[in-house]
Parts: C-alpha cells; structure tokens; sequence
C-alpha cells in the first residue's frame, strides 16, 4: 500500500498491484524510466564536475612518485581528498533538501523525489572513490582498482537482488546497494594507499567537513519556510536557501578548520 500511495499520483500502473501481486512490465519499465531518465540525470550533474579532481591531480602523483617526494605525495592527495568532499558535500545536501524542487524545476515532475533524495549521499561515497582509483592507477598499482571494482560490482548485484524483490523497497534498493558498494570500495582502496604511505583523509577532518555540512542543511532548513513564503517558485526558494546555507558552511570550514593556507597552493608549488 506504501508504494501505490508512494507513486500513484504520477501514474495509473500500479492501480491493480494489489490485486495481481507482481508488477507489470510497463509498471517495472516506469520504475525503471523514473530512476534512470529523472533522479540519475540530476545526479550526474555534479558528479561530472567532482570527476575532473581525479584527472586534474594525476601529473602532480605521477611527478612526486617518480621523484620519491612521498611528503608532497601524501599532501597533494590529502589536500585533493578534502578538496573532493568539500565541494560533494553541498552538492550532496542540496539534493537532499530539494529533491522535489529541484525536479519541479528541470522536469517539472516529482515522481522520483524519494530516489533523488536516497542518491544524494551517494554524489560522495561515488567523488570520493573516484579519486581514490586514480591515484591507485598514477601510482602504478593498475590491477588493484579493477579487483576492487570487481568485488564492489558482486555485493553491489547481490544487495540489488534481495533488495530489489522487497515491494516496500523495490528500485531504491539499487540505490541501497550503490550506496554501501561505494563506501566497501573506498575504504579498501584508502587501506590500500595508506599501506603506500599516502594518507587519503584524517577522521578529524572528515569530521569537521560533516559538521560545516550539517550546519548547512540546519540553515537551509530554518531559512525554507520564509524563504518559500516570500519567494513562490521552486526556483527562487532553492536558490535563496542554497546561497545563505553555502556562506554558513564556508564560515563553518574555516570557524573548525577544515581548509588550510598550505592545503590551498599545494597544488601550485
């Protein structure tokens, strides 16, 4: 009954899902379509931009690894590490917090609002192990990602399928599994480059990046209701709540000290 309630405002295909017990083709293709054409269309956004990190620190790895400066090494990936979950942190909040807003907006269809918002956190598990492959592949260990990737795909196709089958949860558990298959991988993968000697992310600063993060969700939250009383669009009320919660979490990152002169020109030295 969660799920008709959950998608029968958008569509008459699941109507008889009660009576029949299983989903339609057409109902499965629907799901299917809603996930793929809505939430991971708006998902992808910022993953694009978060993906070029990967690439753009490949020439400083490879140049510190062929001069055996494992000190620059360790501050460069770290620095870029940081760099990574400070940018996917509040583009992982945003979608957190206006799911519907934000597909009223470039869709004007909200019927994957609940698997956008379950997508978000995954915009930083997904940043995060990115960065991680290409540092692994720029320091010459090119069968270590692949075994890693191929470990993360199996749980990834063994949680789909046990949660896909559960009606309450149905296509979310795609996300689910993603979700728990990123974190597997880059936690091995951060196992592996500290073994290197190349630290990735200290639990200090990962902490503090989640706390400027939840401060900005906090405002964002506190702001929305006048912000959307004064505003009347979903546009104007994401861009207002997004701009005031972005300069808190930016002064919460420097308040904690989670950003550093050093961290900041490393990159140019």
């Amino acid at each position: 009954r969660l799920f008709i309630e959950r998608y029968s405002g958008y569509t008459h295909l699941f109507d008889n899902l009660i009576l029949e017990k299983h989903l339609s083709f057409d109902g499965a293709r629907w799901l299917f379509g809603a996930y793929s054409g809505y939430a991971s269309t708006v998902f992808n956004l910022p993953i694009g931009i978060l993906a070029s990190f990967g690439v753009s620190i490949l020439p400083v790895v490879t140049s510190a690894i062929a001069v055996k400066d494992y000190s620059r090494l360790s501050r460069v990936v770290s620095g870029a590490t940081k760099a990574v979950l400070i940018l996917a942190m509040p583009s992982a909040a945003i979608l957190w917090l206006f799911p519907a807003e934000i597909l009223t907006v470039l869709f004007k269809n909200t019927a994957s609002s609940l698997m956008l918002f379950l997508m978000a956190p995954l915009i930083i598990t997904s940043a995060l192990s990115m960065l991680t492959s290409s540092v692994m592949h720029a320091s010459g260990r090119i069968m270590t990602p692949f075994v890693y990737s191929l470990i993360c795909s199996l749980v990834r196709i063994f949680l789909s399928a046990l949660l896909i089958t559960q009606p309450e949860i149905n296509i979310l558990g795609a996300i689910i599994s993603s979700f728990i298959s990123g974190i597997l991988y880059f936690t091995l993968s951060s196992i592996r480059l500290k073994k290197d000697g190349i630290s990735v992310i200290s639990p200090l600063d990962f902490t503090k990046i989640l706390l400027s993060g939840s401060v900005m969700m906090l405002i964002s939250r506190l702001i929305y209701p006048t912000v959307s009383a004064f505003s009347g669009s979903a546009f104007g009320t994401v861009l207002v709540c997004t701009g005031v919660s972005l300069l808190g979490y930016v002064a919460m990152l420097f308040i904690l000290g989670a950003i550093k002169k050093e961290e900041i020109t490393c990159f140019s030295r």
